[in-house]
């Protein structure tokens, strides 16, 4: 009886053990192409683009944020980016398209368009970036 017994528990040990080794194989061969996609499509952290400005914007309540780019939820990169801003940003907050501040964030389409919005609000580009991104001030808060 005794012998039978432990038949019965190595036969369940044995079991556990192929079950066990073939979850970790199925887990490493879904981690493995997590890593895969991982390397094929890299996160990005838009709010990078927004670094540096905070000793310009320091005592700002809020700034204007102009884009021509659709910001809604098919547009998904744009509204990131958006939002990243705000985080980067923060304790700033940002006001979408609204240039009545005394700065305000030009995320354009091209420099171009936002260079030739700024000129057309009589504002002033204080600040750019390699991304495209300007900074602009109202004529009166630029030091010169």
């Amino acid at each position: 009886m005794f012998s039978k017994l432990l038949h019965i528990k190595n036969v369940f040990l044995v079991a556990a053990l192929i079950i066990t080794g073939l979850n970790t194989q199925s887990s490493l061969h879904s981690i493995k192409a997590q890593q895969r996609i991982k390397s094929i499509v890299p996160s990005n952290f838009y709010g990078d683009q927004f670094e540096g400005l905070h000793n310009i914007l320091q005592g700002a309540g809020s700034i204007g944020y102009y884009t021509g780019k659709p910001i809604d939820n098919e547009h998904k990169n744009n509204l990131a980016q958006f939002q990243q801003a705000q985080y980067t940003l923060a304790p700033v907050v940002l006001d979408l398209n609204n240039t009545d501040h005394t700065f305000v964030l030009f995320d354009c389409s091209s420099p171009a368009k936002a260079l030739s919005t700024i000129k057309q609000l009589n504002l002033i580009p204080i600040k750019a970036n390699k991304t495209g991104i300007i900074l602009a001030a109202r004529p009166d808060t630029v030091r010169r």
